[in-house]
């Protein structure tokens, strides 16, 4: 069988066209995955707090940025284990100006691996006192 030049130059086009469909599917599974907290995906969200008008006369500012990854873990194939870790960092203005890290918090979830639409999960929370300043969190 001879490929003549308009039969390889047809197929060329019709496989680069097809190319962004399946880029596509995979973005589309990727978002899916994103949104769900049992899936095998480590994500890190981070999440900026700007607080305005804050302190004791409301003419200080406060910015809180929470570093949060989640993690996922397969137990075995019926139980999933779902860490979650909040890392603030701080800066504010009052009482007196600092940065630094606020106290960490660690969530873990036990959670069925298979529960259908509706996923719950429990467990733990834990503070610990990582603060680096007097301002930026309480060790009580």
């Amino acid at each position: 069988m001879k490929i003549t030049t308009s039969t390889l130059v047809f197929s060329l086009a019709l496989l680069f066209l097809s190319m962004p469909l399946w880029a596509a599917d995979g973005e589309t599974e990727l978002a899916k995955q994103a949104q769900n907290p049992v899936a095998d995906l480590i994500s890190i969200p981070i999440q900026s707090n700007f607080n305005f008008d804050y302190g004791t006369d409301r003419d200080k500012s406060q910015v809180v940025t929470n570093i949060q990854p989640v993690i996922p873990i397969s137990l075995n194939t019926d139980w999933n284990l779902i860490t979650r870790t909040v890392l603030p960092v701080i800066y504010t203005e009052s009482p007196a100006y600092q940065t630094g890290l606020g106290n960490v918090q660690f969530t873990g979830f036990l959670s069925p691996a298979n529960s259908g639409k509706f996923i719950w999960g429990v467990g733990p929370v834990f503070q610990l006192p990582t603060n680096t300043g007097a301002f930026l969190g309480s060790n009580l």
